[in-house]
């Protein structure tokens, strides 16, 4: 099995992240991903400073971070 950062999911996460800044629910919806997977994947890049939270967007509950590209 290949590590965690050589994974297809990464690939698809940072070209979706190109794009423009995305939420975990975007993201979710444009990959086709599982929210709780992820999550994971998206700590993951933020550990090794490949994207960064940019802002937070309001909905009911707590804010939902926006992901983007460092």
């Amino acid at each position: 099995m290949r590590p965690r950062i050589e994974q297809p999911v990464v690939t698809l996460i940072m070209r979706d992240l190109t794009y423009g800044p995305a939420t975990v629910h975007e993201l979710r919806t444009t990959t086709g991903i599982h929210i709780r997977n992820l999550r994971e994947y998206l700590k993951l890049l933020k550990d090794m400073k490949k994207i960064r939270i940019i802002g937070y967007e309001r909905r009911t509950g707590p804010p939902l971070p926006i992901w983007g590209l460092k």
